[in-house]
């Protein structure tokens, strides 16, 4: 392999090497990313509809008080418009949230508070009855009594279910951090490998090439001073760029010896012929 071979060989190797280690540090923190981004914003718009859906459960008891308090069928209509609104408001946040916790741990949870939302309602229909029909007695009864503990169990479970929401959402964020953290310290392990797989490769490159240059030049300034009796061992020299100088420069020193020999054959050959001219 020659010298530009070997050097086009190590920098597409390292360009590979990085691109691939780029592409795949690139896609881990972009998954990072959008995962994070979509936990943090189903866990805001889940956050926001639990706290909707509290203030909508205590609205439900707060008509029913109201409800109670007066005997007027205009303000009773009044009410009643109040609470179908209401029902309405309920049944979309609990659209919500049920769409927010498909194929979750939290569906449960949601499930279960539906289930309460619904029974809650009948027993506030029935309250209402109660009243239409001039039992307020009984409907007091039921109001401070039997509806009482039900409409506590929903907001302790809508309590507990933004409970465990804030849990999740610090659970991921340590997760996330983690990885993070982990992919920084491959990134930083990866660019600490390349470095020394370049010094690693500088130093075989300056090996290969200082010894057998410094061989070469040795050559040359013999050969400048007139000595041609000594010859490059081209052993060891590799089938390179330096190898190929080598053996020209070898070449070039043999043609030299031999055009020198044929001078003094010629110089001998011309003396020996003055010789005897002379005699003659």
């Amino acid at each position: 392999m020659t010298i530009i071979q070997y050097l086009r060989t190590v920098f597409i190797a390292l360009g590979i090497a990085v691109a691939l280690i780029g592409a795949y540090l690139f896609s881990e923190i972009s998954s990072v990313k959008t995962q994070f981004n979509d936990v943090v914003e189903r866990n805001v718009r889940l956050l926001s509809t639990v706290s909707d859906l509290r203030y909508y459960t205590v609205t439900y008891r707060r008509f029913a008080l109201d409800y109670g308090l007066t005997d007027d069928k205009q303000e009773h209509r009044d009410i009643l418009v109040k609470i179908k609104r209401n029902n309405e408001s309920v049944r979309g946040a609990l659209t919500d949230m049920k769409a927010l916790t498909v194929r979750d741990s939290n569906s449960a949870e949601v499930a279960q508070i539906e289930t309460r939302l619904d029974g809650y309602r009948e027993m506030q229909n029935d309250y209402i009855r109660l009243i239409d029909n001039g039992r307020l007695a009984d409907a007091r009864r039921k109001m401070l009594g039997p509806m009482l503990a039900p409409f506590d169990q929903i907001v302790d479970n809508l309590a507990a279910l933004q409970a465990d929401l804030e849990s999740q959402a610090n659970t991921i964020k340590v997760q996330q951090s983690e990885k993070i953290e982990q992919l920084i310290f491959v990134g930083a392990a990866v660019i600490v490998a390349l470095i020394i797989l370049m010094v690693v490769v500088a130093l075989l490159l300056q090996n290969r090439i200082r010894g057998p240059l410094s061989m070469l030049v040795t050559q040359m300034q013999r050969v400048e001073s007139g000595d041609l009796t000594q010859r490059l061992d081209l052993s060891y020299f590799n089938r390179d760029e330096l190898g190929q100088a080598a053996n020209t420069f070898d070449q070039m020193q043999n043609s030299i010896t031999t055009l020198i020999g044929s001078l003094v054959k010629g110089t001998q050959r011309l003396q020996t012929v003055s010789d005897e001219l002379s005699t003659k």
